[in-house]
């Protein structure tokens, strides 16, 4: 009995440790009820959380519209618009896929790249999913400055 015990606590600090680490990729993690639309925010930058969205609320999908036309960046917020909903999300996950989308929002009066993540959340929960925002500004950057410098040394 006290060997199940200390099992399962060695495998409940293991997952944390998961789940804090995973954690860390993210700026923002969202874990959404799908036939309710009620979502728990869980958010690991200080960061993002001066955006004000809120710790938690009833409808995701509405608050994610509103949202998106205050801080996705113009040229790219008819797109984000269209791919996330609710309906897009859901065919995405129930054909077993995960649902991936890079866009700009506004950080810091310019336009920033962030990649949104979303999954189908662990098997007992199969009317929720996971959705994850990180920050991939940096990495896009040099992407894009990489191949600037290839066009100027005649595309080698």
């Amino acid at each position: 009995h006290v060997r199940r015990e200390q099992a399962a606590r060695a495998a409940s600090q293991t997952y944390s440790q998961i789940i804090r680490a995973l954690a860390k990729l993210y700026e923002v993690i969202y874990y959404v009820d799908l036939e309710t639309d009620h979502y728990q925010e869980y958010s690991a930058s200080d960061k993002y959380a001066k955006l004000e969205v809120g710790a938690s609320g009833e409808d995701f999908f509405g608050e994610t519209a509103k949202k998106v036309q205050e801080l996705v960046y113009q040229p790219d917020r008819e797109r984000v618009l269209l791919s996330l909903t609710k309906e897009v999300l859901i065919t995405q996950l129930a054909a077993g896929h995960s649902f991936s989308l890079t866009f700009r929002m506004l950080s810091a009066d310019r336009p920033a790249y962030y990649t949104l993540v979303a999954a189908g959340a662990p098997e007992g929960s199969e009317h929720s999913m996971v959705i994850g925002l990180s920050n991939v500004d940096e990495q896009v950057q040099q992407v894009i400055a990489g191949e600037l410098r290839r066009e100027e040394n005649g595309g080698t």
